[in-house]
């Protein structure tokens, strides 16, 4: 298949009611987000913030790539309800202890966060125990929702998203003309979670067998993916925060307020990540030559080297107009805008084609990536100056490019060594 025939006006039309859709989504979360802001007490919002963070890195750490596992080794059984009930049944009881050891180091982490924070006992319990499920949620959520990829209906996940997150701002809103505070919010996070996890559940009961004869046959593969996965995960859990502690470290509140407004211009890549993760990784698991992987392979990075080379020219020809988004504030900003569209191309990039990777089971390994990402890290830490803005985006450029390199070299080697022949069921490792 040819590059050309991938792009029809069938897959054209999908993709752009889908990346409208998540439109909608990021508008609906940029109204809760205002909300929060205008309705909380400064220290109140500071505690939601701490605890949205912790609710990421449980999310990370609970799931240590068991979505993506499941992702990758039910390509093959994308239209098989019986084998895909078998695919679940064992990834649950995968979670389930994953959750527990999970929630037994998280947890005491939680409290002596919020602790640190100056809460007093019973809030930082409530509020590390509204993390950890909100958490616990999301994983499962995870799993759930590659299945509902895997089958290809977008339909269902945009129903789910936009309604959701509708229903969230409103409430947001609501609570705030009555009382909100930091548990408050977190309740409704944990409250939209939740109605995703029924929303799901209700679905995977009519499109998956409840009762597989096949479970237990697939553990293996999912346990051997996860060891393989978890550890980049956690560097990259890390590594997301990494540019906001150093700013913070070396720097000043100021610089820290303007990586985080530069970063909100990075939503466009939100969205595409959303499409990526509904679409085109499900694509490739699902894909039964490696003809049909190349002609992909070589779109998706075409289309990002073009984003890439459109967007940075924007942000070096019209920089005053898309700084005006963030207001007056941030408009002196002009340097730094250009690197900050950089590392966000790079890293959009690299997390693209590490997606579609995984879900042939092709993981750069960590023997290899985190050790260069640490080296390119400490190297810029050297060099560049950690307390400007500009020196914190020179930084996640050059890590991101370090991941790109590494991930278009693994998942180039393997559809060379592939050939044009049928796939197996988890590609070539």
């Amino acid at each position: 298949m040819s590059v050309a025939a991938l792009i029809t006006r069938r897959r054209l039309l999908k993709v752009g009611g889908f990346a409208s859709a998540q439109l909608v989504v990021q508008v609906l979360g940029f109204v809760s987000g205002i909300a929060l802001v205008q309705f909380m007490e400064p220290t109140q919002y500071g505690h939601y913030t701490l605890a949205v963070s912790m609710v990421g890195l449980a999310s990370v750490l609970l799931d240590l790539g068991l979505s993506t596992a499941v992702l990758a080794q039910g390509g093959p059984l994308h239209d098989d309800p019986g084998a895909l009930g078998g695919l679940v049944a064992d990834a649950f009881v995968i979670q389930r202890l994953l959750m527990l050891l999970g929630a037994l180091v998280l947890a005491p982490v939680f409290g002596a966060m919020f602790i640190r924070q100056g809460l007093a006992w019973p809030e930082m319990l409530v509020l590390a125990a509204l993390a950890l499920g909100c958490g616990a949620f999301n994983v499962h959520n995870a799993v759930s929702m590659s299945l509902v990829r895997l089958r290809g209906d977008l339909a269902m996940q945009q129903r789910t998203d936009v309604g959701v997150n509708a229903a969230r701002a409103l409430l947001v809103v609501a609570a705030g003309l009555i009382w909100l505070d930091a548990r408050v919010a977190v309740v409704l996070n944990l409250a939209a979670a939740a109605a995703v996890f029924a929303l799901l559940k209700s679905y995977l009961a009519k499109h998956v067998d409840p009762s597989p004869v096949a479970a237990g046959t697939h553990r293996a593969g999912l346990w051997d993916f996860i060891r393989r996965q978890a550890p980049n995960s956690i560097y990259y859990c890390v590594l997301g925060q990494i540019s906001v502690w150093l700013v913070g470290l070396f720097g000043s509140v100021e610089r820290v307020a303007e990586v985080g407004a530069l970063g909100r211009l990075a939503a466009l890549f939100t969205v595409i990540g959303a499409v990526l993760g509904a679409m085109v990784v499900p694509y490739f698991a699902r894909a039964s030559s490696a003809r049909e992987m190349v002609s992909a392979f070589v779109a998706l990075n075409g289309f990002f080297a073009l984003l890439s080379a459109v967007l940075v020219a924007a942000s070096l020809v019209w920089p005053h107009a898309l700084l005006w988004i963030l207001g007056k504030q941030y408009s002196g900003l002009v340097h730094e805008l250009p690197w900050m569209v950089v590392a966000s191309a790079l890293s959009a990039w690299s997390t693209g084609l590490y997606g579609v990777g995984a879900a042939r089971g092709w993981i750069v390994p960590a023997v290899l990536m985190i050790p260069l990402g640490i080296a390119t890290v400490a190297l810029a830490a050297g060099v560049l100056d950690m307390s400007s803005v500009s020196g914190v985006f020179m930084m996640n450029s050059a890590v991101a490019l370090v991941s790109l390199g590494l991930t278009f070299g693994m998942v180039f080697m393997q559809l060379r060594a592939l050939g044009a022949g049928p796939l197996s069921p988890m590609g070539n490792r």
